[in-house]
């Protein structure tokens, strides 16, 4: 019903990527010039989490398998050079700490030279994976240009892997952006591509080098697709839908590999066949409304909640703004706090009473969703229709309309305001940390099930 919902909505709207593509953040852009030659990093962050983003081919999924993307990656795999790694640092923490103690014993020396053996081991271990990387990149780019012999950007791009991986990272090091690079290479939005100097856009995002590989994409075993029911090429994994909190490589739905759960004779997502095409839909949908600026979700501690409805209606797109406006955040100052409530109340009052019209088969979703380990759980499902959601939310404004003495005069009707209200603040003044575990689900279920708080 979930994965249904989510499809749906993609066929809804028509701004979301096309199938094979996704909106990507890339955060460092790496220059080249007509020679091939490293000219600069270009920082294209838009904030101190964000970054730009650009519509390349959809990332391959990986866990431990190394598979390069399609012109664009991280550092391990463009450059072959891996982000701090804390196992190798603890290590080397170590071994300086022995080495001050080594000549105090006998014990203590053998100490110290296992630690560096150990060291020596784990070093080796990141050179292999930076290289097996690396290489999997350029391997990439080399059937990629087989498959585009004219693309004048390729062949600088390939020029440029034709130095010695010591030449590229002597030359990138000298860059003055490298040192900040170099520290935020744990970022989501620390992905590299390549631009060549004069070119207006990156090669990833070139129309011209995006042709979708149509038998790649038809390879594989035929099976009926639990979200559409039809028989078509299945998955053998989904793609990762990360919410704050979780694993860059959480998704909603996933299958622990040898468990002991499996269908006889099926593994993976085999236990629960999902087309390609299904799969692509709703993993987009869901990336879409959970990416940051979106107006379709709202956060309260470690739980994230998207909401949709499932047409284009001037109801439909007026209940997904308004609910936003009441449950988003509200704490920017404005001449009267109770305006924008009020304005909300209007919009549901107009659906409720039929004055704005609605379709009895206008649906109206809210998914609550929380961090669990490699996967996310979801906490929360509800759908009903426009007209019995509004009916809710104006139950809501009832039951919250408070004799209020505040000075501020701050509405008490969003989730921010009414847990504020019952949680502990600290001494600096912050409280979401300190949020009952479910108490945000219990408040969502009341408001949007009409059931008591309690």
């Amino acid at each position: 019903m979930i994965l249904k919902a989510l499809y749906d909505y993609y066929n809804r709207c028509g701004d979301l990527p096309m199938p094979g593509m996704e909106e990507k953040e890339i955060g460092f852009i790496i220059v080249l010039s007509k020679e091939g030659r490293f000219v600069r990093f270009e920082d294209c962050r838009t904030g101190k989490s964000q970054a730009r983003t650009y519509l390349v081919k959809k990332h391959v999924g990986r866990s431990s398998a190394i598979v390069a993307n399609y012109l664009y990656d991280n550092s391990t795999y463009v450059l072959g050079y891996a982000d701090m790694d804390k196992e190798v640092d603890k290590c080397k923490e170590q071994v300086d700490l022995l080495e001050k103690q080594a000549a105090q014993s006998v014990a203590a020396q053998s100490a110290y030279e296992k630690a560096k053996e150990e060291l020596k081991e784990l070093e080796n271990k990141r050179s292999i994976k930076e290289q097996s990387c690396l290489d999997a990149f350029k391997n990439k780019l080399i059937s990629i240009f087989h498959s585009y012999p004219d693309s004048y950007e390729l062949s600088l791009v390939c020029k440029f892997y034709q130095q010695d991986k010591d030449e590229i990272l002597s030359s990138i090091k000298q860059d003055s952006l490298w040192e900040d690079i170099k520290k935020n290479l744990s970022k989501k939005y620390s992905t590299f591509s390549f631009r060549i100097e004069g070119d207006l856009k990156i090669i990833a995002e070139k129309r011209e080098l995006l042709q979708l590989d149509e038998a790649e994409e038809m390879n594989g075993e035929k099976d009926i697709c639990l979200i559409t029911g039809n028989r078509d090429i299945t998955v053998d994994t989904t793609t990762a839908t990360m919410i704050p909190g979780s694993q860059a490589t959480a998704k909603l739905v996933a299958f622990q590999v040898n468990s002991g759960y499996d269908s006889y004779g099926k593994k993976k997502c085999g236990n629960a066949p999902i087309s390609k095409k299904a799969e692509f839909a709703y993993t987009t949908s869901l990336n879409a409304m959970l990416q940051k600026g979106s107006h379709n979700k709202f956060s309260v501690g470690n739980r994230t909640f998207v909401f949709w409805a499932s047409s284009n209606s001037e109801a439909a797109e007026q209940i997904e703004g308004s609910l936003f406006d009441l449950l988003g955040y509200i704490e920017e100052e404005v001449d009267d706090p109770n305006a924008k409530i009020e304005q909300v109340r209007k919009v549901f009052t107009a659906i409720y009473s039929g004055s704005l019209k609605t379709s009895l088969e206008d649906r109206f979703y809210i998914l609550g969703l929380a961090p669990n380990s490699a996967r996310i759980a979801v906490v929360y499902w509800s759908e009903c229709s426009l007209k019995e959601f509004a009916g809710k939310i104006l139950c809501h404004f009832k039951d919250m309309e408070i004799k209020d003495t505040r000075k501020d005069g701050k509405p008490y009707m969003a989730i921010d305001s009414m847990l504020s209200a019952v949680t502990r603040h600290s001494n600096d003044g912050k409280w979401r940390n300190n949020i009952t575990p479910n108490l945000t689900e219990s408040i969502v279920k009341s408001i949007f099930q009409g059931t008591p708080r309690v």
